[in-house]
């Protein structure tokens, strides 16, 4: 298990799980990671984003693209405006959440997992 880094918060392990229960190319060693993924930084602004690091005996995921699935969340049902959480994949690892919203408002706290429609990319 990575030294030095933070476990991820509750809400960061739902979303995470939420994000790695769509299929797609790569998932299987994404979720195998997933067991060992530690938080390596938070950062806020505009959105909320989480670094992530995974153990390097963890096998590689064979993604087709860095960011393989997302999830959408609607924000204001009036103004039609959505939030995305993004999962990054590097080099075959987990690499980061980013969550932010469409209009570039601030995003407060990542949504809530179940609110979520994931989707492959």
């Amino acid at each position: 298990m990575p030294q030095g880094h933070d476990a991820l918060t509750t809400l960061e392990r739902r979303l995470l799980e939420k994000l790695l229960s769509m299929e797609f190319p790569g998932v299987r060693e994404l979720r195998e990671q997933a067991r060992t993924v530690r938080a390596a930084g938070r950062y806020c602004g505009a959105g909320r984003s989480t670094d992530l690091v995974v153990s390097g005996s963890a096998p590689l995921a064979a993604v087709d693209r860095r960011i393989p699935v997302e999830g959408s969340v609607l924000v204001s049902d009036a103004e039609g405006v959505s939030g995305h959480l993004l999962l990054h994949v590097l080099d075959g690892r987990l690499s980061g959440l980013e969550y932010y919203i469409g209009d570039g408002r601030d995003a407060d706290d990542y949504p809530q997992p179940e609110l979520l429609e994931v989707s492959a990319c």
